[in-house]
């Protein structure tokens, strides 16, 4: 059975339709641009890549179908609401308290599901192969659609699915944007279309052992409460494009701080620290 993509790797080289490209030397410096339009039923979506000489190919023989269900936005506004509530909270809400990890678990999956399992996920590990093996020098993912809600989804959050080490890329050879243009050729790289990734923060309540639990508590959904008052308007809600994605490590002990801060890349990391008043 032939594959939608239309193309071949050999040894270093890409074979698009016939035409041979050595990857290093035309792809060095690559843009991948998906797009996403609604279609009569579902959507579809186009994968192309510009190559050094400043040429647009479509990798697909024809456009890749999508099922993108109501589910998925009731999931991501689940795991936002389980991120940023207390247990308390969310039990008077009637919703299940499992950890946020395991909700964004979840979401990861669903995301992968829906956009990655198939033709679209192996062009971007192949072109996230090639940077990570030093074959290319600069990668460029561009997510575009004339649907806010398919733009504000929490893109960043699937890329190690994609690839073992896809927080470990350096910011300054892979990035991934949002644009609105409807094609790889009106996509200016410095347009004023484009919106950066969002800051990844990672938040840490830090609180002395020998306080009383309920004081500990206490303390940790007030210093939450703050933090999201402080940062509501940059996340995504409603058409709104995000600027920051946080996540919350709720009395987190040093394993816990460690595994997060190895497991997923971020731009800022807070710590509330607190502690006991001594006198001489």
């Amino acid at each position: 059975m032939e594959t939608n993509i239309r193309y071949r790797i050999r040894s270093g080289q890409i074979e698009i339709d016939g035409t041979v490209y050595i990857i290093d030397r035309d792809f060095s410096q690559s843009i991948l641009f998906l797009r996403i339009d609604k279609a009569e039923t579902g959507y579809e979506a186009m994968l192309s890549v510009k190559s050094d000489d400043d040429s647009s190919l479509p990798l697909f023989r024809e456009m890749a179908q999508l099922t993108i269900s109501d589910e998925l936005f009731s999931q991501i506004s689940q795991f936002q609401t389980i991120r940023r509530g207390s247990d308390t909270l969310l039990r008077l809400r009637g919703l299940d308290t499992q950890s946020s990890e395991s909700w964004e678990t979840v979401l990861i999956g669903a995301l992968h599901q829906t956009f990655f399992s198939g033709d679209i996920g192996t062009v971007c590990r192949d072109f996230m192969g090639f940077l990570q093996k030093g074959k290319i020098n600069e990668l460029l993912l561009v997510i575009s659609s004339d649907e806010e809600t398919i733009q504000n989804l929490p893109w960043e959050m699937v890329l190690p699915k994609l690839s073992p080490n896809a927080y470990g890329l350096p910011k300054n050879t892979f990035g991934l944007v949002r644009s609105q243009e409807k094609n790889l050729e009106q996509f200016d790289r410095q347009g004023p279309t484009v919106e950066t990734a969002p800051l990844k923060m990672l938040f840490i309540p830090a609180l002395p052992e020998n306080m009383p639990e309920r004081s500990k508590r206490l303390e940790i959904e007030e210093e939450q409460r703050k933090i999201i008052q402080a940062v509501r308007q940059l996340e995504a809600t409603g058409n709104q494009r995000p600027k920051l994605v946080m996540e919350i490590l709720d009395c987190a002990d040093l394993a816990e701080i460690k595994e997060a801060l190895q497991k997923r890349s971020h731009d800022i990391v807070h710590i509330s620290g607190h502690g006991p008043i001594s006198t001489p």
